[in-house]
């Protein structure tokens, strides 16, 4: 099979469908209780607790997207991952 483009052809592929988004509500459930606790975890806690919670791969990604900050609420999550495209 012969690929368009030649090498940048491998790294895009229209017809492989793009990486699905994230469900909000697996993500909330996910992490809420930590921002209920009034903690501010960084992108590394989120997605330590995601693998650690056996989180699909989804989520793991959206929550790897975000900066090295830490995300002072939830609601600052929702706003970040959507600015993202993850969710």
């Amino acid at each position: 099979m012969t690929r368009k483009g030649g090498m940048a052809a491998l790294f895009h592929d229209p017809e492989v469908p793009h990486m699905a988004k994230a469900a909000w509500n697996d993500i909330e459930a996910l992490v809420g209780h930590l921002f209920e606790q009034g903690l501010q975890p960084d992108r590394q806690e989120l997605v330590d607790l995601a693998f650690a919670e056996d989180a699909n791969d989804d989520v793991i990604d959206a929550l790897d997207s975000l900066n090295g900050k830490p995300v002072p609420s939830l609601e600052s999550l929702k706003t970040q991952l959507e600015a993202n495209g993850q969710i």
